[in-house]
């Protein structure tokens, strides 16, 4: 398939189109020359290339890079999608879309207003949700900032039964499909479409929150760090070959004075 044909898809694809219309942004093709629009006003040229071994279609920009892919049934997905200040190295949203004969998975990390960050991992039949927070002190013995760094999970599987977990779980819960909607808007609709497990998901959060079922919350696992950093682009690379890898981890801050 070729880059024409390639956009012509695009354009026809409703999906993937709410998605970017959505979160302000719309395209143009005038004389060969593909351009983003953002909120109607300001452009951004986009440098395109075809990937002839996966045969996926590149686009990169200052504030967004995604591809574009075919599944079985010749039906355009969105591959991959990175939202941020692409100059700066600075990333804050990531979006990977992996389809092989026998799996299928969605995978998300993003960081929210408050330098918290989040990792969805979507199947057909599962989901994992890894949320770290960060809390700091100022140390006035050693002198120095300290934190500590707080790892919440959320599980759902067919086979799991989360209906006893307490009324703080779901609440909780409910609060990353919140970020996650946040972290780019509409998100949540268009991955409905692709694995539909996620729409029982939040479904049984809401049913759970309003009848909850009164259970000890969720234990949490607790770290000591002593700062954090947002995603940049060396750790795009480092989350994409993990995931290829199938040893997806969130980036964590890095200790650079271990005692």
């Amino acid at each position: 398939m070729d880059i024409m044909e390639y956009f012509n898809n695009l354009m026809q694809s409703k999906e993937i189109i709410t998605l970017f219309n959505a979160n302000g942004i719309t395209f143009s093709i005038t004389n060969g020359c593909f351009t983003l629009i953002k909120n109607n006003k300001k452009t951004e040229a986009m440098k395109i290339a075809l990937n002839p071994d996966t045969n996926s279609l590149n686009f990169q920009g200052n504030s967004i890079i995604f591809s574009l892919n075919h599944d079985k049934n010749n039906k355009l997905y969105l591959e991959r999608l990175i939202i941020g200040n692409i100059d700066k190295d600075e990333i804050k949203f990531i979006m990977q879309h992996k389809l092989t004969e026998s799996d299928e998975t969605i995978e998300i990390h993003f960081t929210d207003q408050k330098d918290n960050n989040h990792k969805f991992i979507l199947k057909d039949e599962s989901l994992e949700i890894e949320k770290a927070s960060l809390f700091f002190k100022y140390s006035l013995e050693k002198e120095r900032l300290q934190g500590k760094q707080i790892f919440s999970y959320f599980n759902f599987s067919k086979d799991i039964d989360t209906s006893e977990y307490s009324k703080e779980y779901y609440d909780n819960c409910l609060t990353e499909f919140i970020e996650l909607e946040k972290s780019c808007l509409s998100i949540t609709s268009y991955l409905k479409t692709k694995i539909p497990f996620l729409e029982n998901c939040i479904e049984e959060v809401i049913e759970n929150k309003r009848n909850p079922i009164n259970k000890p919350k969720a234990k949490t696992k607790v770290y000591t760090i002593k700062k954090s950093k947002p995603f940049y682009r060396n750790d795009v690379d480092e989350i994409i070959a993990r995931s290829n890898r199938r040893k997806l981890k969130v980036i964590k801050p890095t200790d650079e004075n271990d005692e």
